[in-house]
C-alpha cells in the first residue's frame, strides 16, 4: 500500500513535467521539432545529393543507390516518403516547410498552424555535379 501511495505521489509531478512542454494550442512541440530536425539531418548525412523540391516547399535527399527520401507537408504535418511511396509522420501541427541549400548548408524553416516559425541550419555534403 505504501508503495502505491509513493508511486502515485511521485508519478504525478513527473508526468506533469513531461507533458507541460507539449504544445496544446496547435503550435510545434519543441521536442518533436528537435527530433524531426535530427531525422532530416540523418537522412542528409546518408544522401549523395540534397536539394529543395517543389519550389522549396519540400526537401529531397537522393542516396547512392538512387533511392529518394522526401520530406513534405501533408495535412498539417511533415511526412517522410521514400521513392514516392509510404508515409511516415515526422512533425505534427506543421503548416509549411521551406528548404534551401546554399554554400553547403541546408536552410530549413518550419511554420506551425498557429504561425510560429522555427529555423534550422544543417550542413550537407552533397555532390555538386548536378542531376
Amino acid at each position: 500500500m505504501a508503495v502505491c501511495l509513493f508511486l502515485s505521489g511521485t508519478l504525478g509531478p513527473i508526468l506533469h513535467l513531461f507533458l507541460s512542454n507539449r504544445a496544446d494550442n496547435g503550435g510545434l512541440d519543441s521536442r518533436e521539432h528537435q527530433i524531426a530536425v535530427q531525422q532530416i539531418m540523418n537522412e542528409c548525412k546518408q544522401a549523395e545529393a540534397v536539394k529543395p523540391a517543389d519550389g522549396g516547399r519540400a526537401l529531397a535527399c537522393r542516396k547512392t543507390g538512387g533511392e529518394e527520401v522526401r520530406f513534405e507537408i501533408y495535412h498539417k504535418m511533415i511526412r517522410k516518403r521514400v521513392n514516392g511511396k509510404g508515409h511516415v509522420p515526422i512533425l505534427q501541427n506543421a503548416a509549411s516547410l521551406t528548404a534551401d541549400v546554399k554554400n553547403g548548408l541546408l536552410l530549413l524553416e518550419i511554420s506551425s498552424v498557429t504561425g510560429q516559425k522555427n529555423q534550422a541550419v544543417i550542413p550537407v555534403y552533397s555532390s555538386f555535379k548536378g542531376d
